[in-house]
Protein backbone atom coordinates (compact mmCIF):
# COMPACT_ATOMS: atom_id res chain seq x y z
CA UNK A 1 0.00 0.00 0.00
CA UNK A 2 1.05 3.57 -0.61
CA UNK A 3 -0.49 6.37 0.80
CA UNK A 4 -1.76 9.91 -1.17
CA UNK A 5 -1.55 12.90 0.96
CA UNK A 6 -4.30 16.15 0.66
CA UNK A 7 -3.13 19.39 2.35
CA UNK A 8 -5.13 22.35 2.32
CA UNK A 9 -4.52 25.64 4.40
CA UNK A 10 -2.09 28.36 5.21
CA UNK A 11 0.88 27.67 3.28
CA UNK A 12 3.19 30.38 3.70
CA UNK A 13 6.28 28.86 4.44
CA UNK A 14 5.50 25.57 2.49
CA UNK A 15 4.49 23.92 5.49
CA UNK A 16 1.99 21.68 3.01
CA UNK A 17 5.17 20.49 1.40
CA UNK A 18 3.83 21.06 -2.11
CA UNK A 19 6.69 23.41 -3.31
CA UNK A 20 4.52 26.79 -2.87
CA UNK A 21 4.09 29.30 -0.66
CA UNK A 22 0.58 29.68 -1.31
CA UNK A 23 -2.52 29.35 0.67
CA UNK A 24 -4.29 26.24 -0.56
CA UNK A 25 -8.18 26.75 -0.57
CA UNK A 26 -9.39 23.30 -1.89
CA UNK A 27 -8.21 20.17 -1.21
CA UNK A 28 -5.11 18.82 -3.52
CA UNK A 29 -3.01 15.98 -3.82
CA UNK A 30 0.28 18.53 -1.77
CA UNK A 31 2.87 16.17 -0.88
CA UNK A 32 6.07 15.20 -3.25
CA UNK A 33 8.85 13.55 -1.25
CA UNK A 34 12.37 13.99 -2.88
CA UNK A 35 12.63 11.01 -4.65
CA UNK A 36 15.85 9.96 -3.42
CA UNK A 37 14.49 8.71 -0.31
CA UNK A 38 13.44 5.56 -1.89
CA UNK A 39 12.75 3.94 1.64
CA UNK A 40 9.34 5.94 1.26
CA UNK A 41 8.31 4.35 -1.76
CA UNK A 42 5.01 2.41 -1.61
CA UNK A 43 5.68 2.85 1.71
CA UNK A 44 2.51 4.15 3.67
CA UNK A 45 2.28 7.10 5.59
CA UNK A 46 1.31 6.51 9.16
CA UNK A 47 0.32 10.06 10.68
CA UNK A 48 1.06 13.72 9.90
CA UNK A 49 1.15 16.77 12.76
CA UNK A 50 0.95 20.03 11.89
CA UNK A 51 2.52 23.38 13.70
CA UNK A 52 2.02 26.75 13.21
CA UNK A 53 4.49 26.64 10.07
CA UNK A 54 5.85 23.50 9.97
CA UNK A 55 4.62 20.04 9.37
CA UNK A 56 5.61 16.41 10.31
CA UNK A 57 4.99 13.58 8.23
CA UNK A 58 5.92 9.78 9.86
CA UNK A 59 6.05 6.77 7.67
CA UNK A 60 4.75 3.22 8.68
CA UNK A 61 8.48 2.40 8.86
CA UNK A 62 9.57 4.98 11.35
CA UNK A 63 11.12 7.54 9.40
CA UNK A 64 10.48 11.13 9.82
CA UNK A 65 10.05 13.91 7.75
CA UNK A 66 9.60 17.50 7.55
CA UNK A 67 8.36 20.83 5.94
CA UNK A 68 8.01 24.40 6.47
CA UNK A 69 9.57 27.45 8.61
CA UNK A 70 12.76 26.07 10.38
CA UNK A 71 13.24 29.14 12.20
CA UNK A 72 12.86 28.07 15.80
CA UNK A 73 14.67 24.97 14.83
CA UNK A 74 11.21 23.15 14.77
CA UNK A 75 11.59 21.05 11.89
CA UNK A 76 14.01 21.78 8.32
CA UNK A 77 13.30 24.84 6.59
CA UNK A 78 12.16 22.97 2.94
CA UNK A 79 9.15 23.55 0.25
CA UNK A 80 9.12 19.50 0.05
CA UNK A 81 9.38 16.91 2.95
CA UNK A 82 12.58 16.30 3.73
CA UNK A 83 13.90 13.38 6.05
CA UNK A 84 14.98 14.53 9.32
CA UNK A 85 17.90 12.82 10.90
CA UNK A 86 17.49 13.64 14.57
CA UNK A 87 19.47 10.06 15.35
CA UNK A 88 20.79 7.06 13.19
CA UNK A 89 19.14 4.45 14.24
CA UNK A 90 15.83 5.86 15.79
CA UNK A 91 12.61 4.36 14.27
CA UNK A 92 9.89 6.62 15.50
CA UNK A 93 6.70 5.43 16.09
CA UNK A 94 4.52 8.92 17.38
CA UNK A 95 4.47 12.56 16.61
CA UNK A 96 3.51 15.58 17.58
CA UNK A 97 3.82 19.59 16.76
CA UNK A 98 3.74 22.18 18.90
CA UNK A 99 3.19 26.25 17.61
CA UNK A 100 6.97 26.06 17.21
CA UNK A 101 8.25 23.17 18.53
CA UNK A 102 7.96 19.44 17.23
CA UNK A 103 7.69 15.92 19.48
CA UNK A 104 8.69 12.43 18.50
CA UNK A 105 8.70 9.16 20.42
CA UNK A 106 11.18 6.75 18.72
CA UNK A 107 10.71 2.55 19.47
CA UNK A 108 13.00 2.34 22.65
CA UNK A 109 9.65 5.03 24.67
CA UNK A 110 12.56 7.83 23.88
CA UNK A 111 11.03 11.34 23.91
CA UNK A 112 12.73 13.42 21.00
CA UNK A 113 11.65 17.52 21.55
CA UNK A 114 13.34 20.47 19.34
CA UNK A 115 12.22 23.68 18.62
CA UNK A 116 12.02 26.83 20.26
CA UNK A 117 12.30 26.54 24.25
CA UNK A 118 11.59 29.96 25.50
CA UNK A 119 9.26 28.88 28.42
CA UNK A 120 10.96 25.46 28.88
CA UNK A 121 8.16 23.58 26.67
CA UNK A 122 11.37 21.12 25.43
CA UNK A 123 11.64 20.04 28.95
CA UNK A 124 15.30 21.00 29.50
CA UNK A 125 16.95 24.40 30.40
CA UNK A 126 15.68 27.25 28.75
CA UNK A 127 19.73 28.48 27.73
CA UNK A 128 19.78 24.95 26.15
CA UNK A 129 19.89 24.84 22.26
CA UNK A 130 16.94 24.22 19.82
CA UNK A 131 18.32 21.17 18.77
CA UNK A 132 16.86 17.43 18.99
CA UNK A 133 17.17 15.59 22.36
CA UNK A 134 15.65 13.26 24.22
CA UNK A 135 13.62 14.56 27.36
CA UNK A 136 14.91 13.13 30.56
CA UNK A 137 12.45 11.29 32.56
CA UNK A 138 11.79 9.65 35.93
CA UNK A 139 9.15 6.66 34.58
CA UNK A 140 10.14 3.80 33.29
CA UNK A 141 6.95 2.70 31.41
CA UNK A 142 6.64 3.72 28.00
CA UNK A 143 4.93 6.94 26.68
CA UNK A 144 1.81 6.34 24.72
CA UNK A 145 0.39 10.60 23.76
CA UNK A 146 1.92 13.85 23.78
CA UNK A 147 -0.38 17.05 23.99
CA UNK A 148 1.32 20.37 23.11
CA UNK A 149 -0.28 23.85 24.41
CA UNK A 150 1.55 27.21 22.94
CA UNK A 151 4.40 26.81 25.94
CA UNK A 152 3.42 24.14 27.88
CA UNK A 153 3.82 20.24 27.27
CA UNK A 154 2.15 16.84 28.67
CA UNK A 155 3.07 13.07 28.33
CA UNK A 156 0.95 10.54 29.07
CA UNK A 157 2.12 7.19 30.33
CA UNK A 158 1.74 3.46 30.09
CA UNK A 159 1.27 2.92 33.85
CA UNK A 160 -1.46 6.82 33.82
CA UNK A 161 1.01 8.86 35.05
CA UNK A 162 1.08 12.01 33.15
CA UNK A 163 3.96 14.93 33.25
CA UNK A 164 4.18 17.94 32.05
CA UNK A 165 6.94 21.00 31.90
CA UNK A 166 7.10 24.60 30.50
CA UNK A 167 4.78 27.62 31.03
CA UNK A 168 2.83 27.00 34.82
CA UNK A 169 1.27 30.73 35.58
CA UNK A 170 -1.75 30.21 33.53
CA UNK A 171 -2.66 26.74 35.90
CA UNK A 172 -1.91 24.61 32.40
CA UNK A 173 0.05 22.22 34.30
CA UNK A 174 -2.03 22.22 37.72
CA UNK A 175 -0.19 23.52 40.77
CA UNK A 176 2.67 23.64 40.23
CA UNK A 177 4.89 26.71 41.17
CA UNK A 178 6.85 29.46 39.19
CA UNK A 179 5.75 30.85 36.11
CA UNK A 180 7.04 28.45 34.13
CA UNK A 181 8.98 24.44 35.17
CA UNK A 182 11.85 23.20 32.78
CA UNK A 183 12.23 20.02 34.01
CA UNK A 184 9.14 17.85 33.94
CA UNK A 185 7.06 17.26 37.03
CA UNK A 186 4.78 14.49 37.56
CA UNK A 187 1.04 16.24 37.26
CA UNK A 188 -1.13 14.88 40.80
CA UNK A 189 -4.57 17.06 40.90
CA UNK A 190 -5.01 18.70 44.15
CA UNK A 191 -7.83 15.71 45.16
CA UNK A 192 -4.85 13.69 45.19
CA UNK A 193 -5.57 11.99 41.49
CA UNK A 194 -2.43 11.07 40.12
CA UNK A 195 -4.04 8.07 37.04
CA UNK A 196 -5.14 9.31 33.91
CA UNK A 197 -6.44 7.61 31.16
CA UNK A 198 -5.95 10.90 28.28
CA UNK A 199 -5.07 14.42 27.94
CA UNK A 200 -5.17 16.93 25.45
CA UNK A 201 -3.93 20.93 25.89
CA UNK A 202 -5.34 24.16 24.56
CA UNK A 203 -3.65 27.22 24.14
CA UNK A 204 -3.18 27.91 28.13
CA UNK A 205 -5.06 25.18 29.45
CA UNK A 206 -4.87 21.15 29.53
CA UNK A 207 -7.52 18.45 30.11
CA UNK A 208 -7.18 15.16 30.98
CA UNK A 209 -10.05 12.09 32.16
CA UNK A 210 -8.91 10.57 35.37
CA UNK A 211 -9.24 7.01 36.02
CA UNK A 212 -12.24 7.67 37.74
CA UNK A 213 -13.80 8.43 34.81
CA UNK A 214 -13.82 12.12 35.17
CA UNK A 215 -13.19 14.85 32.58
CA UNK A 216 -10.78 17.82 34.56
CA UNK A 217 -9.71 21.00 33.17
CA UNK A 218 -6.45 22.90 34.58
CA UNK A 219 -6.24 26.50 34.11
CA UNK A 220 -6.47 30.41 34.84
CA UNK A 221 -10.16 31.92 35.50
CA UNK A 222 -8.40 35.22 33.87
CA UNK A 223 -8.60 33.08 30.43
CA UNK A 224 -11.71 31.55 30.84
CA UNK A 225 -13.11 34.31 28.28
CA UNK A 226 -14.85 31.57 26.40
CA UNK A 227 -15.72 28.94 28.59
CA UNK A 228 -12.87 26.68 27.47
CA UNK A 229 -12.54 25.53 31.44
CA UNK A 230 -16.21 23.83 31.05
CA UNK A 231 -17.87 26.03 33.06
CA UNK A 232 -21.83 26.92 31.87
CA UNK A 233 -20.59 30.65 31.31
CA UNK A 234 -17.31 32.64 32.17
CA UNK A 235 -17.57 33.02 35.93
CA UNK A 236 -17.59 36.92 35.98
CA UNK A 237 -14.66 39.81 34.95
CA UNK A 238 -11.31 38.25 35.83
CA UNK A 239 -9.07 40.53 34.08
CA UNK A 240 -8.08 42.15 37.41
CA UNK A 241 -6.78 38.81 39.00
CA UNK A 242 -3.31 37.50 38.60
CA UNK A 243 -2.89 35.04 35.34
CA UNK A 244 -1.59 32.60 38.23
CA UNK A 245 -5.05 32.16 39.85
CA UNK A 246 -5.01 28.58 38.50
CA UNK A 247 -7.98 26.17 38.92
CA UNK A 248 -8.68 22.60 38.43
CA UNK A 249 -12.71 22.20 37.16
CA UNK A 250 -14.75 19.00 37.13
CA UNK A 251 -16.37 19.54 33.84
CA UNK A 252 -19.93 19.14 34.37
CA UNK A 253 -21.50 17.00 31.63
CA UNK A 254 -24.58 16.76 29.67
CA UNK A 255 -27.20 14.76 32.40
CA UNK A 256 -27.65 12.06 29.66
CA UNK A 257 -23.68 11.80 29.60
CA UNK A 258 -23.13 11.43 33.32
CA UNK A 259 -23.00 7.43 33.89
CA UNK A 260 -21.31 7.07 30.29
CA UNK A 261 -17.99 6.61 30.15
CA UNK A 262 -15.50 9.36 28.42
CA UNK A 263 -12.53 7.88 26.57
CA UNK A 264 -10.71 10.61 24.96
CA UNK A 265 -10.22 14.54 25.07
CA UNK A 266 -9.13 16.90 22.16
CA UNK A 267 -8.52 20.54 22.52
CA UNK A 268 -7.94 23.84 20.41
CA UNK A 269 -6.91 27.10 21.14
CA UNK A 270 -10.80 27.81 23.65
CA UNK A 271 -12.75 24.69 22.52
CA UNK A 272 -12.53 21.10 23.79
CA UNK A 273 -13.97 17.88 23.09
CA UNK A 274 -14.43 14.39 24.91
CA UNK A 275 -15.47 11.17 23.18
CA UNK A 276 -17.81 8.92 25.20
CA UNK A 277 -17.30 5.00 24.73
CA UNK A 278 -20.42 4.68 23.23
CA UNK A 279 -19.12 6.91 20.22
CA UNK A 280 -20.61 10.32 21.46
CA UNK A 281 -19.16 13.34 21.67
CA UNK A 282 -19.49 16.20 23.60
CA UNK A 283 -17.65 19.62 22.84
CA UNK A 284 -17.86 23.07 24.94
CA UNK A 285 -16.02 26.47 25.16
CA UNK A 286 -15.80 29.04 21.98
CA UNK A 287 -18.03 29.10 19.27
CA UNK A 288 -17.96 32.38 17.52
CA UNK A 289 -15.91 31.26 14.84
CA UNK A 290 -17.70 27.90 13.95
CA UNK A 291 -15.48 25.75 16.26
CA UNK A 292 -18.64 24.05 17.68
CA UNK A 293 -20.78 22.26 15.06
CA UNK A 294 -24.03 23.11 16.24
CA UNK A 295 -26.74 24.46 14.52
CA UNK A 296 -27.00 27.24 16.85
CA UNK A 297 -28.62 30.40 15.74
CA UNK A 298 -27.57 33.25 16.47
CA UNK A 299 -24.08 31.74 16.74
CA UNK A 300 -23.25 32.30 20.64
CA UNK A 301 -19.51 33.54 21.74
CA UNK A 302 -19.52 30.25 23.56
CA UNK A 303 -21.02 27.06 24.24
CA UNK A 304 -21.56 25.08 27.63
CA UNK A 305 -20.53 21.03 27.28
CA UNK A 306 -23.43 20.72 24.62
CA UNK A 307 -24.11 16.66 22.67
CA UNK A 308 -23.08 17.39 19.19
CA UNK A 309 -24.97 14.50 17.15
CA UNK A 310 -22.94 15.30 13.82
CA UNK A 311 -19.65 14.25 15.55
CA UNK A 312 -21.36 10.66 16.70
CA UNK A 313 -19.56 7.61 16.45
CA UNK A 314 -16.80 9.51 13.84
CA UNK A 315 -13.95 7.16 13.36
CA UNK A 316 -11.65 10.37 14.20
CA UNK A 317 -11.13 13.71 15.20
CA UNK A 318 -8.88 16.52 15.50
CA UNK A 319 -8.83 20.59 16.57
CA UNK A 320 -6.92 23.15 15.15
CA UNK A 321 -6.64 26.39 16.69
CA UNK A 322 -10.62 27.20 16.23
CA UNK A 323 -11.43 24.86 13.56
CA UNK A 324 -11.94 21.07 14.07
CA UNK A 325 -11.72 18.23 11.63
CA UNK A 326 -13.26 14.99 11.37
CA UNK A 327 -13.17 11.79 9.61
CA UNK A 328 -16.94 10.04 9.53
CA UNK A 329 -17.86 6.95 9.88
CA UNK A 330 -19.45 7.37 6.17
CA UNK A 331 -15.50 7.59 4.78
CA UNK A 332 -15.90 11.90 4.30
CA UNK A 333 -13.86 14.05 6.02
CA UNK A 334 -15.43 17.37 6.94
CA UNK A 335 -13.91 20.40 8.83
CA UNK A 336 -15.80 23.74 10.24
CA UNK A 337 -14.67 26.42 12.06
CA UNK A 338 -12.16 29.40 11.51
CA UNK A 339 -11.06 29.42 7.64
CA UNK A 340 -9.38 32.48 6.74
CA UNK A 341 -6.56 30.60 4.88
CA UNK A 342 -8.77 27.62 3.75
CA UNK A 343 -8.27 25.52 6.03
CA UNK A 344 -11.24 23.88 5.59
CA UNK A 345 -10.72 23.05 2.54
CA UNK A 346 -13.96 23.99 1.04
CA UNK A 347 -12.72 26.11 -1.85
CA UNK A 348 -13.26 29.64 0.14
CA UNK A 349 -11.71 31.49 3.07
CA UNK A 350 -15.39 32.30 4.80
CA UNK A 351 -16.48 30.43 7.92
CA UNK A 352 -17.62 27.07 8.02
CA UNK A 353 -21.09 27.55 10.80
CA UNK A 354 -23.85 25.98 11.96
CA UNK A 355 -22.99 22.18 11.90
CA UNK A 356 -21.84 19.62 9.67
CA UNK A 357 -25.49 18.61 8.33
CA UNK A 358 -25.75 22.02 6.82
CA UNK A 359 -22.16 22.10 5.67
CA UNK A 360 -20.96 18.98 4.36
CA UNK A 361 -21.48 19.72 0.69
CA UNK A 362 -19.54 22.98 1.13
CA UNK A 363 -16.41 21.78 3.22
CA UNK A 364 -14.09 19.20 2.65
CA UNK A 365 -16.07 15.77 1.34
CA UNK A 366 -13.25 12.98 0.69
CA UNK A 367 -14.92 9.76 -1.09
CA UNK A 368 -13.08 6.96 -0.44
CA UNK A 369 -13.43 4.21 -3.54
CA UNK A 370 -12.81 0.83 -3.43
CA UNK A 371 -8.93 1.26 -4.02
CA UNK A 372 -8.62 4.54 -2.06
CA UNK A 373 -9.43 5.09 1.73
CA UNK A 374 -9.06 7.44 4.33
CA UNK A 375 -6.70 6.34 6.81
CA UNK A 376 -6.00 9.12 8.66
CA UNK A 377 -6.62 13.30 9.20
CA UNK A 378 -3.91 16.10 11.09
CA UNK A 379 -5.81 19.70 11.48
CA UNK A 380 -3.10 22.50 12.78
CA UNK A 381 -3.04 26.19 13.17
CA UNK A 382 -4.05 27.50 10.32
CA UNK A 383 -3.56 24.03 7.85
CA UNK A 384 -4.49 20.73 7.81
CA UNK A 385 -3.79 17.07 6.03
CA UNK A 386 -5.86 14.01 4.93
CA UNK A 387 -4.13 10.85 4.49
CA UNK A 388 -4.94 8.60 2.05
CA UNK A 389 -4.34 4.47 1.37
CA UNK A 390 -3.69 3.63 -2.27
CA UNK A 391 -3.33 0.89 -4.06
CA UNK A 392 -0.49 0.34 -6.08
CA UNK A 393 0.39 -2.11 -9.07
CA UNK A 394 3.82 -2.90 -8.24
CA UNK A 395 4.41 -3.51 -11.81
CA UNK A 396 3.07 -0.45 -13.55
CA UNK A 397 3.20 1.81 -11.03
CA UNK A 398 0.06 2.57 -11.24
CA UNK A 399 -1.80 4.37 -8.47
CA UNK A 400 -5.88 4.11 -8.13
CA UNK A 401 -7.52 7.68 -8.28
CA UNK A 402 -10.23 8.18 -5.39
CA UNK A 403 -12.40 11.45 -5.99
CA UNK A 404 -12.15 14.55 -4.15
Amino acid sequence: MESAVYGFGSNSFWQLGNGTTQDAHSISESIILNPGHHTYQYDSVKTVACGANHSLLLTQNGILYGAGSNSYGQGCLSESFKRLALSDDAVFETIACGWNNSFAIDSSGAIWAFGTNSHGQLGRDQRSGSEARVVQLDNQTRPVKIALGQRHSLVLFEDGQVWGWGETKMGALGSAQGKSIALPSRLVLRDGTESFKDIAAGQYHSVVVTKQKSVVTLGSRKRNRFGQLGYSEPEGDHSTEPASDSIEHDVQLPTSHCSIVPTYVFSGWSHCAVVFNNGDCVMWGRADLGQIPCKIDPVPAFLPPVLVPALRKCKELCLGSESGMANLSDGRVCCWGWNEHGNCGNGSASRVFNGLGDTVSKSVAVVGTENRKVETIACGFGHGFVVMRVEVDLVTGTRSRGNV
